[in-house]
């Protein structure tokens, strides 16, 4: 589904990195998948974790990673701040990949991906 979501999704030039997102489902399943990013281009999905992700979020609570896909910035800057969200990995990585995830066509995928997703 994810995969399907971002063909077509346009690049942004330096937005190169492997990203890896963790979930912890509400069964308490710690579920990661990895997205491997050149010039902002998806080349790759990956369903697991990478040994050595550029940029690896964990979302330590589902509902917070439903409401970053969704768009909905509140909950997830208070999640950051409570701490049940992660970010870790090379600040140069992130700054490049940050870019990407602001354009108007990476929250529409990330949309995409929130309306086709069951979250129970």
């Amino acid at each position: 589904m994810y995969r399907a979501a971002v063909t077509g999704v346009p690049g942004v030039e330096g937005a190169t990195a492997t990203m890896e997102t963790a979930v912890r489902r509400s069964d308490g399943e710690l579920r990661s998948w990895t997205v491997k990013l050149a010039d902002g281009v998806v080349e790759a999905v990956v369903y697991g974790s990478d040994p050595e992700p550029d940029v690896r979020t964990e979302f330590a609570v589902q509902e917070d990673y439903a409401s970053f896909i969704r768009g909905d910035t509140r909950p997830v800057y208070d999640a950051y701040w409570k701490g049940t969200i992660t970010v870790t990995g090379d600040l140069d990585a992130t700054a490049a990949v940050a870019r990407l995830m602001d354009t108007p066509d990476w929250k529409a995928q990330l949309r995409r991906v929130h309306d086709q997703t069951d979250f129970s």
